[in-house]
């Protein structure tokens, strides 16, 4: 009877492992040491450096190829599709594909008719499972500058690379609350986040879900270079900004690391790094903040 029960036992939480193998492309999920995600399939040569869009649902998978496509995986009738180009965008141009967290798709770096002169935040509004109708998001939040690397709070937020004066490119991060359905006027973060150098690079920035923290893209530890690491800021007591503390040194990164990324749930981190893109679990970031 004893061998029975734990064979049942053992039976009942396999079962209950499968039932999320299927996500993030039966990929293993990493640990606290950074791996390469979906190797052969998401990365290698031809990638672009984004991160891979992700569906709060775990079904969907975007990501950008070289030439610039849309490209797309999905899970469906218990299997995951082979990777093709995303087939609403397949006669356009789009870069930077990104679901907020309750699942709508979002493109930015976007130039399409209609837009502000620059290169826009566009919402993909769907109207069947092959068609989107962008809509530009319009003023305050576009302008004739470049606008890019959205992403969302709780609240409805939203974080992302715009003009930001005396910094390099005259690009740095910025804000625009969302009050009463509607964005208020984008503000630049506080110094810590975008330092006041025409030589500094800060820019594609991800905020988490509770807004506790802002991963972002700069290469302040060397501003002669372009090559960028993965910075995290977190929010105090007070609600003031944190120093900017070099996280991909402490995970043991040297090369070029840019365009992090959380997933809806908040379990994993996804970044660009060369031609791959890594994961690994935010419970580093926490470790990270304790040791600060």
């Amino acid at each position: 009877m004893k061998q029975l029960i734990i064979a049942c036992l053992t039976f009942f939480l396999l079962l209950g492992c499968s039932s999320s193998d299927w996500q993030y492309l039966d990929q293993e999920p990493p640990g606290e040491t950074p791996e390469i995600f979906a190797p052969g399939i998401i990365s290698g040569k031809g990638r672009l450096h984004t991160y891979p869009a992700i569906s709060p649902d775990g079904k969907q998978i975007l990501w950008m190829i070289l030439p610039p496509r849309t490209m797309e995986v999905y899970y469906q009738n218990d299997k995951w599709s082979e990777p093709h180009i995303f087939k609403p965008f397949s006669d356009r141009i789009y870069i930077r594909p990104g679901f907020d967290l309750k699942g709508n798709l979002y493109i930015s770096s976007a130039q399409i008719p209609g837009g502000y002169g620059g290169l826009d935040i566009w919402l993909m509004n769907k109207t069947d499972d092959t068609i989107f109708t962008p809509i530009n998001l319009g003023e305050p939040l576009n302008s004739d500058n470049i606008e890019t690397g959205q992403s969302f709070s709780r609240n409805g937020d939203m974080y992302f690379t715009s003009y930001v004066p005396e910094k390099r490119w005259n690009r740095g991060i910025v804000v625009s609350k969302f009050i009463n359905g509607k964005y208020t006027e984008p503000v630049p973060l506080p110094e810590t986040i975008n330092t006041p150098d025409e030589n500094t690079i800060d820019y594609l920035s991800y905020i988490s879900p509770d807004g506790s923290y802002i991963l972002f893209s700069s290469n302040r530890h060397d501003t002669s270079k372009e090559s960028c690491s993965i910075y995290v800021c977190f929010k105090n007591r007070n609600k003031l900004w944190s120093k900017a503390i070099n996280l991909s040194n402490y995970l043991g990164l040297n090369e070029d690391n840019r365009d992090p990324a959380l997933t809806t749930d908040g379990k994993y981190l996804f970044f660009s790094s060369g031609e791959n893109i890594m994961w690994v679990k935010t419970s580093v970031i926490r470790k990270c903040k304790r040791n600060m």
